[in-house]
């Protein structure tokens, strides 16, 4: 059993509680969601029962164990266990075998048993890899689930999981969370699961609704659920399969088919991360040519063009080569067949941007990674938003000047927040910041891999806001989503991945309505859907699961 009384915790003596007076109990074997916006205390309720943190006040039980005190906090580790959001923050071992039996070596299982008990936990998150691959080539849902997996090998009898679902395509999310409430319901875990997703919370047994530290509401999911003014005030987004009878809010941001010159272009681009890329001149026996040479490709000939003013998302299941693609697109990678051109937009050809020069591969393509808040690293957010200009030696006074535009444009005021660590901001001024640090070398194309993971439906729609801005400049956006809201709203071109390939490309409302490739995303349980539904030119009901359509929708697609 679990048992908050009376908790308060606060991360800086004089600022406001993060958990205020907090008192909850959770049984043994029971499936609870604790439910709420970024910043509403979910994640430190997680590293208070694990002990990673101490509260200020009240008292935690584990199975009648103190997590905050030292002599007690081992027991309490070995009888529950942590998920968090990150994964590279759990990863310790250089392949997934070495990753799993880290954990297993802690708790003295026998050697011999070690790999059976690996192969058990990665079947049980559905993760289908060979023991000996390399961590490093797994991408970020792949990551998630291997954390899981290792946890899940060391079977405890409380597991605490904090938005691991983040980083995973629905289908991905839906067998994480069956397998969840699988082994739960078999082993008698408890389980607490922390999320904003709405969609997540339908097989649990109870629902705490977080909101500014305290429990707003508790009860069942069909309780919980029919609370819509309580669920919006407290900044949660009903999934767009459950919202009642009633226009399908779709506020677009596609803008006119985007013409001209392609800003960036990738040409027949495969990889493989076993072959090691040499230039052209150095000796080699053979040298692949072609995707099909290669042995173990992450990507098997894609093909990519982004114009200037465009919005285009990259969806696919995890695994099917987006960060691959994206991250050779900006030059972090180099291809193992295939090209990739940019122009730098000084008038000259387009150039392949792993030769440009350090201070050209700053200027074309602005990247922000899976975790944008990871690349802050300056004492102060000034000094972290212009730390890409000091190569051009611009001055002091015009280095301000752009960062303080550059913090403008993504809504923070330099006069705030310009002095301030970037490291005491919430979660979603951290990634204003990064994105901020990329625009300040006014890139022509922005890459975003997974911008919106792990953020609350108003943190998405500011993001989405600055974006449709950025498109309204010229700039040539490409993200990299699993969300089938974001496409819907946002995005005026698809591109699907599939198995390295790429398997569509072109208009959202025609793609997304083929089931075929609705499955390649990673959404192969979604009912039927119409075109016009996409564009919101429709009504749509979503009853038991199901899309009911009404007379307008038959009016359209008669």
């Amino acid at each position: 059993m679990i048992v908050l009384d009376h908790v308060r915790f606060g991360y800086e003596a004089g600022s406001p509680a993060v958990v205020d007076d907090l008192s909850l109990q959770i049984e043994d074997g029971e499936h609870v969601a604790l439910l709420g916006r970024n910043g509403s205390g979910k994640s430190t309720i997680a590293r208070l029962l694990n002990g990673l943190l101490r509260p200020l006040s009240g008292t935690i039980r584990v199975d009648g164990y103190d997590p905050a005190d030292p002599g007690q906090a081992p027991e309490v580790r070995r009888r529950l266990q942590l998920v968090f959001q990150t994964p590279e923050n759990q990863q310790v071992g250089a392949t997934v075998y070495e990753d799993i039996a880290f954990g297993l070596a802690n708790v003295a299982v026998p050697t011999d048993r070690m790999p059976e008990r690996a192969r058990q936990a990665l079947a049980a998150v559905g993760l289908e890899v060979d023991l000996s691959r390399d961590v490093d080539s797994l991408s970020g849902g792949e990551l998630q689930r291997l954390a899981l997996a290792g946890v899940l090998a060391l079977e405890p009898r409380h597991l605490v999981l904090d938005e691991v679902t983040a980083m995973l395509d629905p289908w991905g999310r839906e067998q994480v969370l069956a397998t969840v409430a699988d082994v739960g319901g078999r082993s008698g875990i408890s389980v607490v699961q922390i999320t904003h997703h709405l969609e997540e919370i339908e097989q649990v047994d109870r629902v705490f609704v977080m909101d500014g530290g305290r429990v707003r509401a508790v009860g069942t999911p069909a309780e919980v659920l029919v609370r819509t003014e309580l669920l919006e005030q407290c900044g949660l987004e009903p999934p767009l399969r459950w919202q009642l009878p009633g226009p399908v809010e779709v506020r677009t941001t596609w803008g006119s088919p985007a013409a001209g010159p392609a800003l960036v272009e990738a040409h027949g681009v495969g990889h493989d991360y076993s072959i090691r890329v040499r230039p052209r001149w150095w000796p080699q026996r053979s040298r692949p040519t072609t995707p099909d040479d290669l042995p173990a490709p992450v990507l098997r000939g894609a093909d990519l063009a982004i114009r200037p003013g465009e919005l285009v998302a990259i969806a696919g299941r995890s695994g099917a080569g987006k960060s691959t693609l994206v991250s050779i697109v900006k030059g972090l990678l180099r291809p193992t067949v295939g090209s990739v051109r940019v122009r730098t937009g000084d008038g000259s050809a387009a150039r392949d941007p792993w030769a440009l020069r350090t201070p050209e591969l700053f200027d074309p393509i602005g990247y922000l990674f899976q975790h944008p808040e990871h690349q802050l690293f300056a004492p102060t957010v000034r000094e972290d938003v212009g730390f890409g200009l000091r190569a051009a030696r611009l001055g002091k006074d015009e280095e301000c000047r752009r960062v303080d535009a550059q913090l403008r444009r993504v809504g923070l005021d330099p006069d705030e927040f310009g002095d301030r660590s970037p490291f005491e901001l919430s979660g979603g001024q951290q990634r204003k910041v990064a994105l901020a640090g990329v625009l300040v070398t006014e890139p022509r194309v922005l890459i975003l891999d997974e911008p919106t993971a792990g953020l609350d439906k108003p943190s998405r729609d500011t993001l989405f806001e600055i974006l449709a801005r950025l498109r309204a400049d010229g700039l040539g956006v490409l993200w990299v989503s699993h969300r089938l809201e974001e496409i819907f709203a946002h995005a005026g071109r698809l591109i699907v991945l599939a198995d390295g390939r790429v398997l569509a490309d072109g208009d959202p409302a025609e793609l997304l309505a083929a089931r075929r490739l609705r499955a390649a995303m990673g959404w192969p349980l979604l009912p039927e859907l119409d075109p016009a539904i996409v564009r919101g030119e429709a009504r749509t009901r979503y009853l038991e699961g199901r899309r009911v359509l009404d007379d307008d929708l038959q009016e359209v697609a008669g």
